[in-house]
This record gives C-alpha cells, structure tokens and sequence, in this order.
C-alpha cells in the first residue's frame, strides 16, 4: 500500500517508518503524501493505544527532498508552494489531532521539516548521535510548521532558527525539545519500555490527558502562529527569482546535493 513509508502494527502499538534510507529518509512528494495518509488512519483504529514515528536506516529525516522539489514545477507558483507546505503542516495537525499518545523515536539526522515533524510528537526520544536543525534559513527559506518555538522558549528559538544552527541530542534534551536520550545500545530497549508504559495506562485518561494538554496550547494560539507562518513561508519562496531557483536546481543535478549543501554552509563555518 505505501512506498515511501511503512505501517506497522504490533498489539495496541501502531509504527510509522519513513522508508527512504538511500536518502536520509528525506521527505519527497510521495512521501507527505502518504504519511498524512498513514497518521489520519489511525484515528480509526479503536485497538491502537500508542503510535510510534521513526525512520529506517541510520536516521530520522533531513527534511524536504531538494532533489524533488528541483524537478516539481509547483516550487515557481504561490499555489504550489501553499499545497506543498499544507501537506506538511496537516501531517502535524493530524499528529496534534490523534487521540492516542504519538511517539517521535529519532536517530542520526533530524533536519528541516523532519524536525518538525519530530517535535511534533507528544513524547521525542532521541539516540546519543542524533543531530537536530532547521538549515532552511541559510538558503532564503524558514521552519514549514515553527513548532519549535512553542517546544524550547522564544530565546532558545531565535537563536536555533535565525542562525541555522544543528545541536546534539544531549543540548536537544537540555532545552526542552527532547524527553530523554539513551545511548545506541539501550535506545530500542528505552523506547519499548515508554510504549509499554503507554500501553498500560488507561486509553480514555490518556485521551482526556493529551486533549487538555493540547487545549491549553491551542488557546495560547499555536496553530493561529503556525498558519500566520505557511502564509509567510510561501512567500519566502517565491522570494528568489526562477532564474536563481534554476540555477541552485541545476548546480544540484550536475553536483549532487551534498556538493550544494557544502556550498551553502561553507560560509557559516
């Protein structure tokens, strides 16, 4: 049914995999699409209690496929990129949305919008290795979702997205953006013992328990904040000509994306 990812089910555990290791896990249009598919399914099924997110391979996501959105069309037109940032920003609702625990499990490298995605779980666990950032700055783009300021505190946020910055798992934990973080080898141990947890508590609590939660969130303005900022986004990527916007996606084609990432943070270092 799914290419992009995988939807597991185990008991009263359902797990979503982002499925493209060749690449990091990075999130192409595929992709968006079928994880809003995957996490809006789950409100149906009444015998899932937890829902876990991962990625397969060594890390979490690097975000947005740059790959693929060179070769999308829909990259030149305000329409485009509005379609493109809802996929992203509904996956995000959907996770706020489900009635169950969701459980962000992070490895490796958790970037752009794969951080994103990975704040927005109710509980983020992180491996010693991981690496979290939002890049998207130091090539004229911003946050998709900015939940970020809602998880770490408006200093902390500045600094983390208006430099660009990649911090460590344990700096991740300090500032409020990770539960807690396990070396590689005890993490799956760790992580299965919080879903047993889960698992154990009773559903309609927990229910009642993430929906006061959120509640109180929602009436502080978070997804007024976060939809202000798809409106923004949008015409932060329109801001570059489509000249500029070919010639960064032919530099890609001819060079790699490794070669245009090196170019591209090589100022910064």
């Amino acid at each position: 049914m799914y290419k992009a990812i995988t939807l597991d089910f185990d008991g009263k555990v359902a797990r979503i995999g982002l499925n493209r290791p060749q690449v990091l896990n990075a999130i192409d249009s595929e992709m968006k699409i079928e994880l809003l598919a995957a996490i809006r399914s789950l409100a149906e099924q009444d015998s899932i209690n937890v829902a876990v997110i991962y990625g397969h391979g060594k890390h979490f996501s690097t975000g947005v496929d740059l790959k693929d959105s060179a070769v999308n069309p829909w990259e030149h037109t305000p329409e485009g990129w509005s379609e493109h940032f809802n996929y992203l920003i509904n996956a995000a609702k959907a996770i706020w949305d489900l009635e169950i625990p969701v459980i962000t499990a992070v490895k490796g490298f958790c970037l752009g919008a794969g951080c994103d995605l990975a704040m927005m779980g109710d509980l983020t666990y992180a491996q010693e290795d991981a690496k979290f950032g939002e890049p998207e700055v130091r090539h004229g783009a911003f946050a998709p979702t900015l939940i970020i300021p809602w998880v770490m505190g408006m200093k902390k946020a500045k600094e983390f997205l208006m430099m660009g910055k990649t911090i460590f798992a344990a700096e991740a934990e300090a500032i409020g953006m990770v539960n807690a973080v396990w070396p590689e080898a005890e993490f799956d141990e760790q992580l299965q013992k919080s879903v047993d947890c889960l698992c154990k508590m009773p559903k309609p609590a927990l229910k009642m328990a993430k929906k006061a939660i959120n509640k109180g969130y929602e009436m502080m303005g978070i997804w007024e904040a976060i939809e202000y900022n798809r409106e923004i986004t949008s015409l932060l990527a329109l801001y570059k000509s489509k000249e500029e916007k070919q010639e960064r996606n032919e530099f890609i084609k001819k060079h790699g994306l490794k070669a245009f990432l090196e170019q591209r943070d090589k100022k910064f270092e």
